[in-house]
């Protein structure tokens, strides 16, 4: 069980971990996760268990024609893996009760825009990476406020934008119920050409009112990166810890399965069609 009963001795690191976990309104739903999640023999979250909690399922596209990427479901698939690598560190095949305050806190607890949009680039890099296209993006640390080198693509952009948002959109899409709703996917290029415009060393050969923005190909500085996104759209620093939450705090209150099958279906430009379909 995540909590501890008034008979047992518990150490300082929990004392602490249970009551920042507290000041984010989360422990009860931390608890409640941790008692359904984990196996009652090691006490501990299967790490298999825990990355299906936080991963998307995909049914292949059925329409070629969409603007993203053909590699931006592949990118989806590896974002539950990528948060338990990366958050939920352990040397062993499962992750007990402090290690999962201690994930749950790294994602979710309280702290700087600027720390959390570093949180966020870390987290795209870690999933490009095991997608199979990493990034030439560095990070000098693990501390969460490291500087960032190297540079975002302008294609990495056009992929960055859409899993921000559909992340911010997960307690939405988890609340659906009904057998099968659709989620219109709002433009985001008026983002990415303002990111390129702003970021780009050189944009003076480049016409960004008359190309194709899936072929553009467009350097853009991670620190200059890292400002604009802070500067311009400063709510997208959230949506990584809204997704979080929205996981745990649906897996604690319902038996509802939290891996959600969609599919990507093109009707035209601009607009990405997402069909989300829950499990009951």
């Amino acid at each position: 069980m995540g909590a501890s009963s008034s008979t047992e001795k518990i150490s300082a690191e929990q004392h602490e971990l249970e009551t920042l976990a507290t000041s984010t309104g989360s422990l009860p739903s931390l608890q409640k996760a941790f008692e359904k999640l984990a196996d009652p023999q090691t006490k501990s979250i299967p790490l298999k268990s825990l990355q299906k909690c936080f991963c998307f399922n995909f049914r292949e596209p059925i329409s070629q024609a969409s603007h993203m990427p053909e590699n931006f479901p592949k990118l989806l698939s590896n974002l539950g893996t990528s948060i338990v690598d990366l958050f939920f560190i352990t040397d062993k095949e499962g992750v007990d009760w402090i290690q999962f305050l201690r994930g749950y806190i790294k994602c979710c607890g309280r702290m700087p825009t600027s720390a959390l949009i570093n949180i966020l680039c870390k987290l795209y890099a870690a999933t490009s990476s095991k997608a199979g296209f990493p990034l030439k993006v560095e990070f000098e640390s693990d501390d969460i406020d490291c500087k960032i080198s190297g540079y975002f693509t302008s294609r990495d952009v056009l992929m960055f934008l859409p899993i921000c948002w559909i992340m911010s959109q997960s307690s939405r899409m988890l609340k659906l119920s009904q057998g099968q709703a659709k989620i219109e996917m709002p433009d985001t290029n008026h983002l990415l050409l303002s990111a390129v415009t702003s970021c780009a060393e050189d944009v003076k050969g480049l016409n960004v009112w008359d190309c194709s923005i899936s072929d553009m190909e467009v350097q853009l500085p991670a620190q200059k990166f890292h400002m604009w996104v802070l500067s311009t759209v400063p709510t997208l620093a959230h949506c990584f810890t809204q997704y979080v939450h929205a996981r745990i705090r649906r897996l604690a209150i319902s038996e509802v399965q939290l891996s959600l099958p969609f599919e990507f279906l093109s009707r035209g430009f601009p607009l990405l069609y997402i069909y989300i379909i829950i499990l009951h």
